[in-house]
C-alpha cells in the first residue's frame, strides 16, 4: 500500500522515470526536457540537468505559450517527414523565488528531497494531441561572455546530444541503441538543434523570449553555424 502522503513522490517516479525507460525500451523515442506550445507548432528544451529547462519553460508558460511538458516528451517522425511532440503530465519543478516570480498565485505542493523545490500544479493542458515540432534548443553551461548565444549545432552533434537525453531501460542492448540512433538521425535530419547559451539572470529571460521564438520563423542557416571539423 502507498501512504498517500507518498502519493506525489510516487507518481513522479512512475511518470518521469519508470514509464519513459519502459515505453523507450518498447520502441518510442522518450526524450527528456520541457516543451510549450506556440503558433508555430511545439518548441522543445533539451540539456543536463540545472540548466534551467524548467525556468525558461516556465517563463514562456507566463507569457502565453502554454505549457506542454517539463520533464519528458515523445518524438515522432511521420510519413511526410514531419516531426511530432506528443507531451506528457506537465507539473513543473521551480524554485520558491522563481515560482513566485513567474507564476504568483498559482497552486503547489512541497517535493521531498529536492532541496526546496515545489512541484507546481497547473492541471491538464488544453494541448493533448501531437503537435508539429518547431524547434529543439539545447540548454549550454553558462558561459562567461554574459550574452545570449544561438548556434546551429552540426548534425553529427546533434545526434549524440539528442540521444543522451532519451530515456532507455536497458543501456547495454545493442539493438534497442541502433533502433534510437537511427530515431534521432531522423528527427535531427529534419529539424536542426540549435545550441542556447545565456546568462541565467532573471531580466535575461525577457530579452531571450523573442529571440527563441524568431529561430522559429526562418531556417537554421540563419544562425551562425559550427565551425567545420
Amino acid at each position: 500500500m502507498v501512504d498517500p502522503s507518498e502519493a506525489g513522490e510516487v507518481s513522479h517516479t512512475l511518470l518521469d522515470q519508470v514509464l519513459p525507460r519502459v515505453l523507450g525500451d518498447l520502441g518510442h523515442l522518450m526524450v527528456h526536457g520541457s516543451a510549450v506550445d506556440t503558433p508555430r507548432g511545439a518548441v522543445a528544451f533539451i540539456g543536463a540537468s540545472g540548466r534551467g529547462k524548467s525556468t525558461l519553460a516556465a517563463h514562456l508558460h507566463a507569457s502565453g505559450f502554454e505549457l506542454l511538458t517539463d520533464d519528458c516528451f515523445c518524438l515522432t517522425v511521420d510519413d511526410s517527414g514531419v516531426v511530432h511532440c506528443t507531451p506528457t503530465y506537465r507539473s513543473l519543478r521551480l524554485w520558491p523565488d522563481v515560482a513566485d516570480q513567474l507564476l504568483p498565485g498559482v497552486s503547489w505542493e512541497a517535493m521531498e528531497g529536492t532541496g526546496g523545490k515545489r512541484r507546481i500544479l497547473l492541471g491538464p493542458a488544453s494541448v493533448v494531441d501531437p503537435r508539429p515540432l518547431a524547434g529543439i534548443f539545447h540548454l549550454e553551461e553558462p558561459g562567461d561572455s554574459g550574452e545570449i548565444s544561438l548556434t546551429a549545432m552540426a548534425p553529427a552533434e546533434a545526434v549524440v546530444e539528442l540521444l543522451a537525453n532519451c530515456f532507455r531501460l536497458d543501456v547495454n542492448d545493442p539493438h534497442v541503441s541502433v533502433r534510437m540512433f537511427d530515431q534521432c538521425a531522423a528527427v535531427v535530419d529534419r529539424l536542426a538543434i540549435v545550441r542556447l547559451d545565456y546568462p541565467r539572470e532573471p531580466e535575461v529571460l525577457t530579452a531571450l523570449v523573442p529571440l527563441v521564438l524568431a529561430q522559429l520563423e526562418g531556417p537554421s542557416h540563419d544562425l551562425e553555424q559550427p565551425p567545420p571539423h
